[in-house]
């Protein structure tokens, strides 16, 4: 990098370079500073190879740095770890290494991307955004001190503790766009199917075959053609705001999150996480109002030949539209709905799939999806076991699919249900839900 005459500037200037994730990057000294441009600027008359004006930098290749929160650290970077600025911290080649000291009398400390930093109270500082791409959030944990490699990460400790880490890649900014082909890097099984790619559609469900661009939700069971899992189907719009990120895992924290989570939530199986894929919905907005925002997961789990999926809910906005949460098969001899879904309470303060739960914790429902139980057939349509339907227009006939076969009894709907038809059956619905 030369440099020739540069005009005094009232703005700031960032000179050096930098890497996706910043694996690798570098500063020239001044960035950021009174000192970038003028007469007396350090790029003109400063050099790291004893030529004034000039700055050269090896780039083909780097060494490998350490960890903070999951986040790369580039080998000699010097931080500060806590918002007060009294542990300075630095990255040597055995790792974090960090000492108690306070910045000098003329600095503030300042938050950046991932950590706090001392400058200069006469300097502007920047404000901090999330909008670089790809944009990466987590939530909070203790930083791990190590010099291999991470996915990047923003900090934010206000996300609740349903949600699993979130990084990786995003997926592109389009309205009921899809994920590019993503080939998973250990096969999933979804019940009895064998999976070695997926697509996160970015109107809130993944599919395997192929995208998926649907942004009107059918209720489940659905008798399709189509393996689906919808953590939450509805006409979401990521053109504008918010993000699609995807990550694959094979070692580390969160094939041991999982492990845990596992079996906590199916205990005796002895189960150990291999394999672990997260797709979020960060902040992503409804159609056509920009300015809401909802956050949710689905996180895929193998391990062997038993897989699982969580649907993890953060904050989700009120919406006046419909909402599918669950998961389908093709004929739909396998799904459930969670329960809110197609009414007033999938969205807002009090939506049941951010309260609720099927695993004693709060905004995360767990489902094992290697394989079912067969259940009935009605009409020579398959009935998941447990199942319930009412056989006639009039719904005066509730029957239920249980290990002996259908049941049916005499009842009616209740007086603010309506008998609606559906795919093979009617069902009774309340009177004011689409």
């Amino acid at each position: 990098m030369n440099y020739g005459s540069l005009a005094a500037a009232v703005w700031n200037v960032q000179a050096g370079y930098d890497t996706i994730n910043s694996y690798y990057h570098f500063t020239i000294p001044g960035s950021f500073s009174s000192f970038a441009t003028g007469s007396n600027s350090t790029f003109s008359l400063g050099s790291n190879v004893n030529v004034t004006g000039r700055w050269a930098f090896q780039v083909d290749s780097g060494v490998r740095g350490c960890q903070y929160y999951y986040t790369p650290v580039q080998l000699g970077d010097v931080f500060w770890s806590d918002s007060n600025c009294t542990q300075k911290c630095t990255c040597s080649t055995s790792g974090i290494f960090c000492i108690t000291e306070l910045c000098s009398f003329s600095e503030t400390c300042v938050p950046t991307n991932f950590q706090f930093l001392c400058f200069n109270v006469s300097v502007v500082v920047p404000p901090v955004t999330t909008t670089f791409d790809p944009p990466v959030i987590t939530s909070a944990e203790p930083p791990v001190i190590t010099t291999t490699s991470a996915p990047p990460v923003i900090i934010n400790s206000t996300l609740p503790d349903s949600l699993y880490p979130i990084y990786g890649t995003a997926s592109s900014r389009s309205d009921d766009g899809s994920s590019p082909l993503i080939h998973l890097q250990s096969p999933f099984v979804y019940f009895g199917k064998t999976y070695y790619t997926i697509y996160v559609n970015h109107n809130g469900h993944l599919t395997f075959s192929a995208p998926f661009g649907s942004f009107s939700p059918q209720r489940f069971p659905i008798y399709g053609s189509r393996d689906i899992i919808a953590p939450f189907w509805t006409d979401l719009d990521n053109s504008q705001t918010g993000s699609v990120l995807f990550n694959q895992y094979t070692s580390g924290s969160v094939l041991q999150q999982a492990t845990q989570d596992i079996n906590s939530y199916f205990p005796n199986l002895n189960f150990s996480a291999e394999w672990v894929f997260v797709a979020t919905w960060y902040e992503v907005a409804y159609f056509p109002a920009t300015g809401t925002k909802t956050t949710f997961q689905a996180v895929l789990i193998s391990g062997g030949q038993k897989s699982f999926v969580l649907m993890n809910y953060g904050s989700i906005a009120t919406a006046g539209s419909n909402v599918q949460a669950g998961y389908d098969t093709t004929n739909s001899y396998y799904h459930f709905t969670i329960p809110g879904s197609f009414s007033s309470s999938a969205t807002g303060s009090n939506s049941t799939f951010s309260l609720g739960s099927n695993v004693n914790v709060t905004g995360r429902w767990a489902f094992q999806v290697d394989s079912g139980v067969r259940g009935c057939q009605f009409n020579d349509t398959p009935v998941q076991l447990g199942d319930f339907f009412w056989s006639d227009s009039n719904c005066t006939q509730k029957c239920t699919c249980t290990t002996s076969g259908i049941h049916c009894v005499t009842e009616l709907c209740s007086f603010s249900e309506t008998c609606v038809a559906t795919n093979i059956q009617f069902l009774c619905l309340n009177g004011n839900i689409n």
